[in-house]
């Protein structure tokens, strides 16, 4: 049986801005909130190349007054539903080693991808708009 992954905002962006958005699949059944969704849509963020469900989570805006409704809705339903936070916000990423949540980042999902020998399989990408090089 495949681990739920809840996904927040942060590294659905930046790994689709490295154009290897699909290595999220590898790391489970991946799960995104209707809060988030809209975000990704509000920055124009593609996910049609992903398998992943929507979730709708009710949530008291006080469990975590620190946070976004994103962040907060995606840790409510990780310890509901014992899964796997992927976030790239340090706030949200304390909160979940405090709750006794798994989390991980966009790095971590690369680096679960190499060691999975995924990544010798891409090809490079072609730099982007959104492509930094150097300072």
């Amino acid at each position: 049986m495949s681990r739920l992954v809840v996904t927040d905002t942060g590294p659905r962006i930046h790994l689709a801005e490295a154009d290897v958005l699909h290595l999220l699949e590898l790391v489970g059944e991946i799960c995104i909130l209707e809060t988030v969704l809209t975000e990704l849509e509000r920055d124009s963020t593609d996910t049609s190349e992903l398998e992943f469900t929507v979730e709708q989570v009710e949530y008291d805006d006080a469990t975590y007054p620190h946070l976004d409704s994103g962040e907060t809705a995606a840790l409510v339903l990780c310890a509901d539903r014992n899964a796997v936070l992927l976030t790239d916000d340090l706030d949200a990423w304390k909160t979940a080693q405090e709750e006794d949540i798994e989390v991980h980042g966009s790095v971590g999902v690369i680096l679960y991808a190499y060691s999975h020998s995924e990544l010798c399989k891409l090809p490079l990408p072609t730099p982007s708009a959104h492509t930094r090089l150097g300072p």
